[in-house]
């Protein structure tokens, strides 16, 4: 006979010569074994299914022509290397008839044993608990002393398969609300490595950052870049311990990021006391950038000359900016200890190229004869004052609405003497 809750070889060969007993190959472990076994922590899911093998083997067993077992109990339960529960030990003839199919009272004591995981009293006194309070009444149903009133297996198997389905109708309903909240968690912790990312990286490279793409160089044929640093830096820094370097620019680069949040342009980097923006990429935006960055570098001075510093609040901060239209870089400079501390600020205007560099902290960085024009424009202006290479000031004065003073022609490095305002 074969069915997967009756161990399958298990079968009797009765003649007046010989009696043979011949049992399952397959190793099983008798479930009284993990029952007992300390180390082994048996859920109501798995309590479960072990009592559906038990009703599944002894339902069939019912509408079989050996329609009884004859001697049911969890000595004669054993499971398999698939923790399958298996029913052993049937079909042995006795001289009780087996006319009724209802449930064997020894039910009840396999209920209990998986309950309690013990051998119980022959009337178990059982605490019911809320997750086991279904075991407890198929356990109260099963003992009653009239074996006609003991349900059916079959009842039995379906009560405890409803029982089942029920369960896993609330397991996945529970499934459900624990992926939607952790898909929520999981969006919220993208969402704030995204603003990270934008933070760093200009959107549309971040975009495709995220997607797997690899970012392309990208030539501008006009930005404006501008670059500043602190006047006096070093010796400033002379004085004061590095806790309080470090507030200083935390300070004033906080500051610096609230204004230019108000203009369409894109920080590319802080180093040391040097702050470097570009307005024309990687969003081109016509030839609004050179308007942009002046008008930004207006309101960065304002900023600084009301800036204080915290451990000095005596020393009033002077920075020094430079502009250029073209390819740009950034520089600093110093002063005696004791002067005041301008800001340097330059501006240029030309073209530039630009691209993502490294995988490990990628930066955006900007190469070109601008970011080098735009340095020296910095390093060779005055305090307080914004410094405009050529270019830039013939591209400003087509708006109308800046005034300049003419510096003269100065020497650059590299570039030799150039006019500049």
């Amino acid at each position: 006979m074969k069915q997967e809750a009756l161990m399958q070889s298990l079968w009797w060969k009765i003649s007046f010569e010989d009696l043979t007993l011949t049992k399952d190959s397959k190793r099983s472990t008798s479930r009284l074994d993990i029952l007992q076994n300390d180390s082994i922590q048996l859920d109501m899911d798995f309590k479960l299914s072990l009592i559906h093998d038990i009703l599944k083997g002894m339902n069939w067993l019912h509408n079989s022509p050996i329609i009884a077992h004859g001697h049911l109990t969890s000595s004669n339960c054993v499971i398999d290397s698939r923790f399958v529960l298996k029913i052993s030990d049937f079909g042995i003839p006795t001289l009780r008839s087996h006319t009724h199919h209802p449930v064997n009272n020894n039910m009840k004591i396999i209920i209990s044993e998986l309950i309690d995981g013990q051998r119980p009293l022959l009337r178990p006194s059982i605490v019911s608990r809320s997750h086991e309070e279904f075991l407890v009444q198929c356990m109260k149903t099963c003992w009653s002393e009239d074996p006609k009133a003991r349900p059916q297996f079959s009842s039995l198997r379906k009560a405890t398969t409803d029982n089942w389905r029920q369960r896993m109708e609330s397991y996945a309903n529970n499934l459900e609300e624990l992926v939607e909240e952790r898909t929520q968690a999981f969006l919220e912790e993208k969402k704030r490595a995204e603003q990270l990312l934008y933070q760093v990286l200009p959107k549309s490279v971040a975009d495709e950052l995220k997607v797997g793409k690899t970012v392309q160089a990208e030539a501008f044929d006009c930005v404006t870049i501008y670059f500043s640093d602190i006047v006096g830096f070093t010796s400033l820094s002379s004085v004061s311990t590095p806790i309080e370097i470090v507030d200083f620019l935390n300070d004033l680069y906080t500051s610096f990021d609230e204004v230019i949040e108000n203009f369409v342009v894109y920080k590319v980097e802080t180093i040391g006391d040097a702050y470097m923006v570009v307005s024309g990429l990687p969003i081109r935006n016509g030839s609004n950038h050179v308007i942009e960055i002046a008008r930004m570098s207006l309101a960065i001075r304002k900023v600084a000359s009301r800036f204080k510093i915290r451990h000095l609040p005596d020393q009033q901060l002077r920075i020094r900016i430079g502009i250029h239209s073209g390819p740009g870089a950034q520089g600093k400079s110093a002063s005696p200890v004791g002067m005041q501390h301008p800001l340097k600020r330059d501006i240029l205007s030309g073209s530039v190229c630009a691209g993502v560099v490294g995988r490990k902290m990628p930066r955006y960085c900007l190469f070109g004869d601008t970011v080098n024009t735009a340095s020296r424009m910095e390093s060779n202006g005055e305090a307080m004052k914004i410094h405009v290479s050529q270019a830039t000031y013939e591209m400003l004065t087509k708006a109308n609405i800046f005034e300049f003073v003419e510096r003269g022609n100065i020497s650059i490095k590299v570039r030799g003497y150039i006019l500049v305002y």
